[in-house]
């Protein structure tokens, strides 16, 4: 365990990729490759929470951006994990 119980977690890798959509918005995907020796529970701050039974071994997001890219227009965390409650 780490500092005030956090736990030890290595980040590693991560890929991203950006596409202009027919539309003429952007989608942006960028995934964390997560490592971890500990197996435990994780709490994800969200509006609804999320528990998992184990370490989450990637973590991606999708972000749709204005044809200027300078709006977010919508986006969607996908947590792959084990046990998702």
């Amino acid at each position: 365990m780490g500092k005030g119980g956090t736990v030890l977690k290595t980040q590693t890798g991560s890929a991203s990729t950006i596409t202009r959509l027919s539309n003429g918005n952007y989608l942006m995907t960028a995934t964390l490759y997560i490592d971890s020796t500990i197996d435990s529970p994780l709490f994800v701050a969200a509006t609804g929470g999320l528990d998992v039974d184990a370490i989450p071994n990637e973590i991606t997001t999708r972000i749709i951006l204005n044809s200027s890219k300078s709006s977010i227009l919508a986006q969607a965390i996908n947590i792959g994990a084990k046990g998702v409650k």
